[in-house]
């Protein structure tokens, strides 16, 4: 590795680790979510709600939101938090989602809509008819920081963990297989930055992970500065698509994936 490219590496590693450990707002709330919850109850441990979307719809810059073992409903996320102060949701391991909530209306399980610096963590999430996460944004106002660290997306309609205008999007550690219709992970439209790292696709009907940059829908039809390093991705395309397919990315770095039986290609790049 050149040292350019080294020195890119070492700091998009600093800001990970900042996104993982960083400081804790003083003022920060944890509530909690359980099976045996009520949404009147106030969210603590003693008396915690019932569902994902209550606490979605109170949660404030900084706080955490620890959901039990159990299986749930799917949330729609709109609240923000902030570069210095993410929310958090994070599933205690046995967390299940397993289909949308009633906010949902595209058909993912857990959504975050047009909202900014939104952590999800440690879900198993299955079933949806469309995805399992979405992070999704305005062509002229993308979703902005989102990290997706560490769930494991399988058996959902059409993609494990889908983006939309979802601009500096952090997936990390997950796992996505036997998407039913197209990939494990897909990146779309024109927004820049995504970082996909550490990820394992494998059993999806198209590709293990896509960027695509979309050039007929609004934005400008690239997708710059993507890393996607140190994933894993077997089994995929059956369907045709490439382990890593990368449609209209440029200037972007792709290292140390390890990618192996798929059926189609291994990595794909190409323009629109």
């Amino acid at each position: 590795m050149n040292s350019r490219l080294r020195l890119f590496s070492l700091a998009l590693r600093a800001t990970f680790a900042l996104l993982l450990f960083g400081s804790v707002n003083a003022h920060a709330a944890t509530f909690y979510v359980a099976p045996t919850g009520k949404d009147t109850n106030l969210g603590t441990a003693a008396a915690p709600w019932l569902t994902i979307q209550r606490a979605a719809n109170v949660v404030n810059p900084g706080d955490t939101v620890l959901v039990q073992p159990g299986t749930y409903r799917g949330a729609k996320f709109s609240r923000s938090g902030l570069a210095t102060a993410y929310i958090r949701f994070v599933g205690q391991p046995g967390a299940i989602v397993n289909s949308p909530g009633a906010l949902n209306t595209n058909g993912d399980n857990l959504w975050i809509r047009n909202a900014h610096y939104i952590r999800l963590e440690g879900f198993t999430v299955t079933n949806a008819p469309r995805s399992g996460i979405a992070i999704q944004g305005e062509p002229t106002a993308p979703a902005i920081g989102n990290l997706v660290y560490r769930n494991h997306c399988h058996h959902n309609g059409r993609w494990g963990i889908f983006t939309g205008y979802a601009l500096n999007v952090w997936l990390i550690s997950n796992e996505t297989s036997y998407s039913t219709i197209e990939h494990g992970i897909y990146v779309s439209n024109s927004a820049d930055n995504p970082y996909i790292y550490g990820n394992r696709a494998h059993h999806n009907n198209d590709s293990g992970i896509q960027i695509n940059a979309d050039p007929a829908l609004p934005g400008d039809g690239i997708i710059s500065g993507a890393v996607v390093s140190r994933n894993i991705a077997y089994e995929n395309g059956v369907g045709g698509g490439a382990a890593i397919n990368l449609a209209s990315v440029r200037n972007s770095l792709i290292s140390n994936n390890l990618l192996y039986n798929n059926h189609a290609s291994g990595i794909a790049g190409w323009d629109d």
